[in-house]
């Protein structure tokens, strides 16, 4: 057990708490760069140039997603 005046670093509920906040904010950002209609992000020294998908593609992508997701409930459902 450790001191009350002493930092829990060693603990492992505090490394588990760390690395899960570190992983959800690695991934809210990545989140955010796929959903962005920006074609050059730069971000802490990164710089990223890419093509992006066409608006109207990506609405049929979420429709057909939509869809499947509509036609599995169907499935589990009988």
């Amino acid at each position: 057990m450790t001191d009350k005046n002493e930092f829990p670093i060693s603990d492992s509920t505090f490394l588990l708490s760390a690395f899960a906040i570190l992983g959800a904010c690695v991934s809210t950002f990545l989140t955010f760069i796929l959903k962005s209609r920006c074609t050059s992000i730069s971000c802490c020294g990164v710089h990223i140039v890419r093509d992006v998908i066409p608006a109207d593609q990506v609405v049929q992508m979420e429709r057909g997603d939509r869809a499947v997701q509509e036609e599995a409930s169907v499935v589990t459902r009988t």
